[in-house]
């Protein structure tokens, strides 16, 4: 297990080496530089900022800062919004994209478990329909159109939840629903699925012909083997859903993480852009590296294989 880790470290270590490179470099790809937009900039004002911020030097020497800086955890300093690093704004944004993001994990967790588990139990009844029903909206309707029917719906016609702004419990309930009826109606299908296809194996029916419970059969026996395709399925949600969704914060307002990455992509502020993209990276995998982990706990043919 300790050798196991050990590479998956390694490869952590790679990838991030190279995501940090490779975004380096398609940002210096970029024809221009961020000062060049400005409205009636001297050229020597344009070549004073170049210099002031190191953009002045060879490529080599910039990567080479740059390398050095990533390493000592500083992620630079944004060129438009002066006075403040990348540090600064993933330390006020992602607190609020993290908070918006374990909420609607835990809804879209809960709430797709429960449909996807009815579903299967239930088959070709009234709840299985139902929910069937509820996995095609929740697949086909985007999410921006979801938060904007909740916010006529619970805000404008009952003001039962605040339209927008970020402060309150309350001020979270619609935003975490919309971000995460997506991805509820995904877990509920693939557990109905895998639900429905280990419920047909041999050693369910054997369990069943002992006459256990059909509850218990279901919940004891067939759903831990049942999730593994979840588990999988878990991370990469996690990972998207922490960062944040720059639509939904957007449509109601909330100073998360994402509009940062939008508005620094729309003002060609490179630090910014290659500081997110990298931290992007790091949850992402760090996150699948966890579930990993999980899933060699959850299905034990995984540790069989990695000792041969």
């Amino acid at each position: 297990m300790l050798i196991y880790l050990a590479k998956k470290l390694f490869y952590l270590g790679c990838s991030l080496f190279a995501i940090a490179t490779l975004t380096f470099f398609l940002m210096k790809a970029i024809p221009g530089d961020p000062f060049a937009e400005e409205q009636a900039m001297r050229k020597d004002m344009h070549e004073a900022l170049l210099k002031h911020h190191g953009m002045d030097l060879p490529w080599f020497v910039q990567y080479q800062n740059y390398l050095t800086r990533l390493l000592k955890g500083d992620l630079g300093h944004s060129l438009k919004y002066h006075g403040k690093s990348v540090n600064q704004i993933i330390a006020s944004g992602f607190p609020v994209s993290a908070s918006l993001g374990i909420e609607a994990f835990m809804i879209a967790l809960s709430g797709g478990l429960f449909l996807g588990i009815l579903a299967a139990y239930k088959k070709g009844g009234w709840q299985d329909h139902l929910a069937l029903c509820v996995m095609l909206l929740g697949v086909s309707i985007p999410s921006f159109i979801i938060a904007s029917g909740l916010q006529y719906l619970f805000a404008l016609k009952f003001s039962v939840f605040p339209i927008a702004r970020w402060g309150t419990l309350s001020h979270t309930i619609l935003p975490a629903l919309s971000l995460a009826a997506l991805p509820m109606a995904f877990i509920a299908k693939m557990t109905r699925a895998s639900l429905l296809e280990v419920l047909n194996t041999d050693y369910i029916k054997t369990a069943k012909a002992k006459g256990l419970p059909a509850r218990t059969v279901l919940l004891r026996h067939a759903l831990p083997n049942a999730l593994l395709p979840v588990v999988s399925y878990l991370g990469q949600l996690l990972a998207a859903i922490l960062v944040g969704s720059f639509v939904i914060e957007k449509i109601f307002s909330i100073p998360g993480l994402g509009q940062w990455l939008v508005n620094s992509v729309s003002n060609r502020d490179y630090p910014t852009i290659m500081g997110l993209t990298l931290f992007y990276s790091v949850i992402l995998m760090v996150i699948v590296f966890l579930v990993d982990i999980a899933y060699g706990f959850l299905d034990p043919r995984i540790k069989v294989k990695n000792d041969e």
